[in-house]
């Protein structure tokens, strides 16, 4: 009775598994924090649910991990990968069950601009687009056809959101409102662009889609090389004064603040552990003559300085640099640093070090209405931040390929430190 229930349980656990099914919200892209669905998850045993990519070379880097007894039927996973990954495969497996495999090309056309037509409107496959069912899935570089109906009203302040996103639109001369936009203070080679046409019919947009194809393209590479060809490797620029550079590369002017504000590891607090452990040190050496008597007390001194630095670790230490893309021509840059909460957590928070250090710059004529351009170091003892820290930027690219795993209180990045990254948001 035994054995045949045992044959009973493993051909049902085999019937859970082969039933997941994985779904993507979008094409797998790189540089950006990629959502997937798994769905059908055993209801018994230990499930586990791994993600990982596969270079050029065959190399095997892990991305993503969840293993719980109690995963729920429908799991979110987010992977990370950059432009050295070429196929993506999800596993799932239980402790009764063999893997069950997913994969997933990974060659993906940055340039390839997606259009919404609308909907009820059906294009032909155009070469260089590929249309979509619903705006939500539009972003920077991509186009919107804006149709005019007495239940779909968009104003002349909305469809200028729109092209400060970098979504260019595409309407009939006859819409409410969208011939009279105000036109930006300054030129910004970020801003979308805005087609009015005399008519919405499909000849009439594929014409049009065909004649711009090139500006469409090269307009989607502006955004992608914002970060695809982002450098974490710079040499410290030099400063006029405090934080003034002159015609100095971001990259440059990121390991400038590096090396002013993150490499100093010797916090004030080690700097009096050292002199209490070294000065009296000397002392003793001084008095006693004989080196056996000073094994004793010299071994107390070595252990009280080294409980000291187990009680107060370096602290975490972040350093964040925003710009506007307009930042990236050159010139003269002057950076300000903006005033942060470094206070520690602790009783004796005046002594001891703070449980972290932000230090933010930002320029003095920076604009949050504009597309900002972040670059940011994260060094800390635990080795890990929240998820939820990179999934606002519409683009990001790590030095590293860091692995997401799902823990009972939300998901992690866990990474080698530091963590350095250039990330993309969307204006304000």
């Amino acid at each position: 009775m035994k054995a045949v229930l045992a044959v009973l349980l493993l051909l049902v656990g085999s019937t859970a598994v082969e039933s997941q099914s994985v779904f993507l919200n979008s094409e797998l892209q790189p540089f950006r924090i990629n959502k997937m669905m798994v769905t059908d998850l055993p209801e018994f045993g230990n499930t586990r649910v791994t993600i990982t990519g596969r270079t050029l070379y065959g190399e095997e880097v892990p991305l993503f991990s969840a293993e719980d007894i109690n995963l729920p039927h429908v799991l979110d996973c987010f992977l990370y990968f950059d432009d050295s990954i070429q196929n993506v495969q999800v596993e799932v497996a239980s402790a009764a069950t063999d893997p069950v495999l997913f994969d997933y090309a990974t060659n993906f056309n940055p340039y390839r601009v997606t259009v919404f037509p609308g909907v009820g409107r059906i294009l032909p496959p155009l070469p260089g687009y590929r249309t979509t069912t619903t705006a939500e899935h539009l972003r920077a570089g991509d186009i919107l056809v804006l149709q005019a109906a007495p239940d779909f009203v968009i104003h002349g302040r909305d469809v200028g959101e729109l092209l400060e996103r970098g979504i260019h639109v595409i309407t009939a001369r006859a819409s409410l409102g969208v011939d009279q936009l105000p036109a930006p203070e300054k030129p910004d080679p970020l801003r979308a662009s805005l087609l009015l046409l005399d008519s919405l019919d499909p000849a009439s947009l594929v014409e049009t889609l065909q004649r711009q194809r090139e500006s469409f393209a090269s307009f989607k590479k502006r955004y992608y090389d914002l970060i695809a060809g982002s450098d974490f490797y710079g040499i410290p620029a030099a400063r006029n004064q405090t934080l003034r550079f002159e015609d100095a590369r971001i990259e440059d002017i990121a390991a400038s603040l590096e090396r002013r504000y993150i490499l100093d590891r010797v916090t004030p607090f080690y700097r009096l552990v050292l002199l209490g452990f070294y000065l009296p040190a000397l002392i003793l050496v001084a008095l006693f003559k004989r080196s056996t008597a000073l094994l004793l007390p010299l071994a107390v001194l070595f252990a009280g300085f080294v409980g000291l630095s187990c009680f107060a670790p370096i602290p975490d230490k972040s350093l964040q640099l925003q710009l506007n893309p307009t930042h990236l021509e050159g010139g003269r840059i002057e950076i300000v640093r903006k005033a942060t909460d470094e206070k520690g957590t602790t009783p004796i928070a005046g002594l001891l070090p703070p449980s972290i250090v932000e230090l933010r710059f930002v320029p003095t004529d920076f604009d949050p209405a504009m597309w900002r351009l972040t670059y940011g170091l994260i060094r800390s003892n635990a080795k890990q931040v929240p998820l939820t820290f990179f999934t606002d930027p519409s683009s990001v690219k790590f030095n590293q390929l860091p692995k997401i795993e799902r823990r009972a209180d939300g998901y992690v990045v866990r990474y080698v430190n530091p963590l350095r990254y250039w990330s993309l948001h969307e204006p304000d």
